[in-house]
């Protein structure tokens, strides 16, 4: 007692401090803690609502925490996988250019040693483009020996008719062998020692710059045989050089046309490197720029939220704050709540929805924005793409290029091999230099188609390349369009974040305003309370002015008062009626301020009516819902019993078919019987017309037999129907969870289905009960049947005396008998037929019948499973409505916990943002690298172009070589025209200068053909010593080779007619040092 009297004096105590007056009633006291309990709820109400708003923000931060950090992850992982194929490809790189230099030096090595062997030490010091100059000219100076003495020769056979003739030529013939043979000699000395360089593709390419010519070989002793080789060999040498020419005009041709190609690619290559960069470029700075504005906007999306919170806690606080002064109030003046003005209440709703549309409006930005760094993302993997496909089309080309320079260089493989050929079968017959000539045609022309073939193969990979860089600039335009979606935006993401930024002031402003509001609503009141005391007093006042005025007319005199009287007293009650009538208008205006504020109050009051009324049908409509899910839970375990019901009905109609199988076995071996007895028959031939009967009679039996047959596929298929339309069923209950309302519907429809099958279940029992019938009715004619035979047998045994008599009308029965025969075991053979079918059939039916009993199971399982499923959701629900009330107390808790937490993942950020500032410059670092390979490669690229010109330059000398051969041609034809005497003089000068020693051909000096013109100038003037003299070779004592000027200025003069091939190659050979 004592305890429960402390309880209720701190209730009353905490009531008073509340404002509940103690002279209360116990009416006013429920309605005091009606209100208050009205209150908690409404704030309970809030706070799970806030709580449920903070639960919903924390796991949306969550899942854009985890998605940050694994998009991160992936960046990582990517930027790993690239690292990693760089350093593969720098590795391979630096094997390959390992494997060059090694080349390289083992093809300069294997030069050198060549050289030391052949006694030229000081051409293997110098370049190789020397190297070949210095070998050029030598050829071309044993080819100008050779022409001579082929011309020495002509003239020689031409001009001698003495006797003396044969002797001379005799002499001259073995000068020339020795000759030969000390030329051949040296010749394959130089060939051993070159055969083993492999510094060009060909196997043997000097024999086309010593020029070997072997026709001495074949010299006989004859004089007309002589002159007819001669002949012959003048022929196929003018055959050979116009091939050779031919030859070299199409390599000259081929290697030209390789060369712009090469040209074409570099540029094209150099093109899209610098394209890549720029795109590279362009795609990290961009990439950077929206890493910077991602941070940015999450900083700023972190401060709305951190505003956002402090605004509705700002606010709260605010309302619990204006809920206790209003408690407050109402206790002091109850009637206060009545005076509430609707048109601040209309503001702050409006207020509020400003708010809710504005948060709206930031939630689509942030999801525009979301969708803005997703594209981003898929335009960096497009990006990503495309160079690797420009990557590997570049490498395919590159492959294809060096293929082209293969072919190439096969086909001067090929060239030299039919020079070297042309040159061994020199010496052969003329039907064979027309064959092999024919041969050569044909390579010539396979040549040229291949010519032709890489010349389109190249403009079909111009094509291609046209196509990628079309391909390129698509992808720059799509890239720059992008650019500019982005840069819209982000211009848009800027005008967002400003309205935002107003918005935010807005919401400020607004809540500013319902503080104000709020504080006008206070003063209101105070203005209200001041009012009614003021009518108060003005009411005691009237009332006491009136009483005044009656006593004043109580003591005023009757109208027999003199004149005197009368004049003092009408002044003042003048002043008494204005001062009346003063007060009337104030307690008239009084009373329209109080009617408006009464007005006010009772449309708060009518408000508050029709809110609690919605807040009644909503409970309503919550009982209704219940009440509803009670009658579904009900409805779903009758369908449940139904179900059982109707697989019980499906057990029973198996049983029924299995029965049916038995009898149909049963009818099966009574069928044999039959066979049996009309086998019996068929034995007795006086009763075949009776048999025909019976064979007809079968014959209606089995078309019977197969409309009973239709009938049970008609059955079957009804049962098939029946299956579709109970897995129709089965999606039905599927969708019952679904569309709760559209279940008496299809309840309904399931009703009229199951009557359905009812109906049918009763006709297949009819149809059974007509089989029963027709068994029987087979039963009773089989007996008659037998009771026939009997008789029959009977009749048999007096018509044996019978059968002697009609032997001939047997055999026409037999006939007869055979062919009944071969219709009986046709109709046998349509009977296994048909009992094949209705086996099919009767495996089909256990087919459906085991798979509508799965069905079934997995439906009940279903059901089961949903059942587990809505209790454990209730229990659930039973947990949920306990815990909300203890997590109301870990509010403060968890908010702690939350802090602690974005602190955590603001650290994580720093740190992998830290993470990506160092790979950032680790991918700086391995771009540096990449490109300072590239430049490597660009300088070996820029070598061998610089030698594919050396080699260019070389064969322009060669051209012009050949062309002062055949300047060098015109000029002894003229000399040819000399007298005979003076020939025969200077042979043996000749011969002289032919046994010169092989220092004349060492790098000390080289023979200039400028003194051998002069010496042929001198002939027609001095004597053959004069003679000797001019034509020794002017020998220089230079050791190193420099510009060779191999045309001569006296030859122009000697030629009467230049050609156009002696003015567009009589340029100077100049070598590369």
């Amino acid at each position: 007692m004592d305890e429960a009297h402390w309880d209720l004096e701190d209730i009353f105590g905490k009531l008073k401090d509340e404002g509940l007056q103690s002279a209360a009633s116990a009416d006013e006291r429920l309605i005091f803690l009606w209100n208050l309990y009205q209150g908690i709820q409404t704030k309970l109400h809030t706070t799970r609502n806030e709580l449920e708003e903070l639960r919903q923000q924390q796991a949306e931060e969550m899942k854009e925490v985890e998605s940050y950090v694994a998009h991160i992850r992936s960046l990582t992982e990517e930027r790993e996988a690239l690292t990693t194929d760089f350093e593969k490809e720098n590795i391979q790189l630096r094997a390959e250019l390992a494997e060059m230099h090694n080349q390289q030096e083992s093809q300069l090595k294997e030069v050198e040693e060549m050289l030391d062997q052949e006694g030229l030490n000081d051409i293997a010091n110098s370049s190789p483009s020397e190297q070949v100059a210095y070998l050029l000219v030598e050829r071309a100076t044993l080819l100008e020996k050779l022409d001579m003495l082929e011309n020495q020769m002509d003239s020689h056979l031409e001009s001698l008719s003495s006797i003396n003739r044969q002797e001379e030529l005799e002499q001259i013939h073995k000068t020339l062998e020795e000759e030969l043979y000390q030329q051949r000699e040296t010749m394959k000395r130089t060939k051993e020692t070159l055969s083993k360089a492999q510094l060009f593709p060909v196997k043997n390419p000097w024999k086309k710059l010593f020029g070997i010519h072997k026709n001495a070989d074949k010299l006989s002793a004859d004089r007309s045989t002589f002159e007819e080789e001669v002949a012959k060999e003048k022929k196929k040498k003018e055959g050979l050089e116009r091939d050779l020419e031919e030859a070299s005009h199409r390599l000259q041709m081929a290697h030209d046309e390789i060369r712009k190609l090469t040209e074409e690619l570099l540029i094209k290559k150099k093109e899209i490197t610098e394209l890549d960069l720029l795109e590279l470029q362009k795609a990290k700075q961009h990439n950077s720029r929206l890493d910077k504005e991602i941070l940015a906007l999450r900083s700023r999306i972190k401060l709305l939220d951190s505003e956002r919170k402090k605004s509705s806690e700002e606010s709260e606080i605010s309302k619990s704050e204006s809920a206790e002064k209003s408690q407050h109030n109402q206790e002091k003046t109850p009637q206060d709540n009545t005076f509430l003005h609707k048109r601040y209440q209309l503001e702050i709703e409006e207020k509020e929805c400003q708010n809710k549309a504005l948060l709206h409006k930031l939630q689509k930005l942030q999801s525009k924005y979301d969708e803005t760094v997703e594209r981003n993302e898929e335009l960096e993997s497009i990006l990503g793409e495309t160079q690797n496909q420009t990557k590997e089309q570049i490498s395919y080309l590159e492959c294809e290029v060096e293929g082209l320079q293969r072919t190439i260089m096969n086909l001067e493989a090929q060239l030299t091999k039919l020079r070297e050929k042309s040159d061994a079968t020199g010496k052969d017959q003329v039907m064979e230099h027309h064959i092999k000539k024919g041969v050569d045609l044909q390579q010539s022309s396979s040549l040229t188609n291949e010519c032709k073939w890489l010349k389109e193969k190249q403009t079909s990979m111009s094509a291609m390349l046209l196509e990628k860089e079309q391909i390129c600039h698509q992808l720059e335009e799509k890239i720059e369009s992008l650019e500019n979606e982005m840069y819209a935006m982000s211009i848009a993401l800027a005008e967002s974040k400003k309205k935002s930024e107003i918005l935010q002031k807005k919401i400020n402003e607004g809540m500013g305003e319902n503080q104000k509001l709020w504080e006008e609503n206070i003063h209101l009141r105070q203005d209200v309370n001041t009012t009614r005391q003021e009518l108060q007093t003005k009411r005691e006042e009237n009332a006491r002015i009136k009483q005044e005025i009656l006593n004043m007319q109580e003591k005023v005199p009757r109208p027999q008062i003199c004149a005197d009287g009368a004049e003092e007293i009408v002044p003042n009650l003048l002043a008494g009626d204005t001062l009346i009538q003063q007060q009337h208008e104030e307690i008239r205006q009084l009373r329209q301020d109080l009617h408006r504020a009464q007005h006010l109050c009772s449309s708060a009051e009518k408000e508050l009516r029709y809110e609690r009324d919605k807040n009644l049908d909503i409970k309503k409509q919550h009982f209704c819902l219940e009440q509803a899910n009670t009658m579904v839970s009900a409805e779903l375990n009758q369908l449940k019993q139904k179900f059982a019901n109707v697989t019980a009905t499906c057990l029973k109609l198996e049983n029924e078919l299995e029965m049916k199988q038995q009898r149909i076995k049963e009818m099966e071996l009574e069928v044999l019987k039959q066979t049996q007895i009309s086998k019996v028959q068929n034995n007795w031939q006086e009763k075949l017309e009776h048999e025909k009967s019976q064979a007809h009679e079968a014959e209606k039996k089995i078309l019977e037999l197969q409309q009973q047959l239709r009938a049970s596929q008609h059955q079957l298929q009804l049962v098939q129907s029946q299956v579709a339309e109970r897995k129709h069923l089965e999606e039905e209950m599927k969708n019952v969870r679904e569309n709760e309302t559209a279940l008496r519907t299809k309840l309904q429809e399931e009703q009229l289905k199951r009557k359905v099958l009812e109906q049918s279940c009763q006709d297949l029992k009819h149809q059974m009960g007509i089989l029963f019938d027709k068994e029987t009715v087979l039963t009773r004619n089989n007996s008659a049947l037998q009771h026939k035979i009997h008789q029959q047998e009977s009749q048999l045994l007096n018509l044996d005396d019978v059968q002697t008599v009609s032997a001939k009308e047997r055999i026409q029965i037999e006939n007869t008998n055979q062919k009944l025969t071969e219709e009986l075991l046709h109709v046998q053979q349509e009977k296994q037929q048909l009992h094949k079918e209705y086996e099919n059939i009767l495996k089909q039916l256990d087919e459906y019948i085991r798979k509508y009993h799965e069905k079934e199971l997995r439906h009940k399982a279903k059901l089961s499973h949903a059942k587990e499923i809505h209790i454990n959701e209730v229990n659930q629900m039973d947990l949920y409505i306990k815990q909300l009330g203890m997590e109301i107390k870990f509010l403060k808790s968890q908010a702690e916990k939350d802090q602690q937490w974005i602190s955590k993942i603001t650290t994580e950020n720093e740190h992998l943002n830290e993470e990506k500032r160092i790979l950032l410059q680790k991918m700086n670092e391995h771009e540096a690298m990449e490109r300072n390979h590239k430049w490597d490669l660009l300088s070996a690229q820029n070598r061998a172009h610089i030698l594919d010109e050396e080699n260019r330059e070389l064969q322009e000398g060669l051209l012009q070589l050949y062309n002062q051969v055949s300047s060098l041609d015109r000029v002894l034809k003229k000399i040819k025209a000399l007298n005979i005497e003076e020939i025969t003089n200077m042979i043996p000068s000749e011969l002289h200068i032919l046994h010169l020693p092989k220092g004349s051909f060492s790098a000390n000096g080289i023979p200039s053909p400028s003194g051998i013109l002069k010496a042929i100038g001198s002939t027609e003037m001095q004597n053959p010593v004069d003679y000797k003299e001019s034509l020794s070779f002017s020998i220089t004592p230079t050791s190193d080779i420099g510009y060779l000027n191999v045309s001569s200025p006296g030859v122009a003069a000697t030629s009467p007619e230049p050609t156009p091939n002696e003015g567009t190659f009589s340029e100077t050979v100049q070598t590369f040092p």
